[in-house]
């Protein structure tokens, strides 16, 4: 067979050989096949090649969406937050919060181990920090200044337990 290939060859015969294999039918079926898949996959090939991003593009790319990531506001969890009572129902204290955006209305249930304390800025301790007694939820009335601690993100949440408040005077 290589000898009547190299003969072929040799011989400028490849056009007839090629014509008798094209002139059945399944093999020419079988050959125009091929020569499209290998059409196909390289114009795939130079297509991908072609959008591939140079090493210029990629490092463009990530130092874009570092600056994307950096100027992202963050949420920064919060087990704690500050307002005005506007009142107290039972064992829930309706807080309007200081700052922030959004509806500042919240409500904090309070526990059977919830504990409550004073902070009393006007009455400073021998280090000069102000001074900490324990209250109930009695000495809280609305208008009062107070910090409330809960057990995971509440600075989202519109009603959630409390496990501590602090009323600052």
């Amino acid at each position: 067979m290589e000898y009547f290939l190299l003969f072929l060859f040799t011989n400028y015969q490849l056009p007839l050989v090629c014509y008798t294999v094209l002139m059945e039918p399944k093999k020419r079926a079988l050959v125009i096949t091929a020569v499209v898949v290998v059409i196909v996959a390289l114009s795939v090939v130079f297509y991908l090649i072609d959008k591939a991003p140079t090493p210029e593009e990629r490092t463009q790319n990530e130092l874009l969406e570092k600056v994307r990531q950096a100027e992202a506001p963050q949420k920064i969890p919060t087990n704690t937050l500050t307002g005005t009572v506007k009142g107290v129902y039972g064992a829930t204290i309706d807080i309007e919060l200081t700052g922030g955006s959004g509806d500042p209305l919240r409500f904090a249930s309070v526990l059977a181990d919830t504990k409550y304390y004073l902070v009393n800025t006007g009455k400073l301790d021998a280090l000069g920090n102000p001074t900490v007694t324990s209250i109930t939820l009695a000495s809280i009335a609305a208008g009062d200044s107070i910090t409330v601690t809960g057990e995971g993100d509440i600075g989202t949440m519109k009603k959630f337990d409390v496990t501590e408040v602090r009323k600052v005077r």
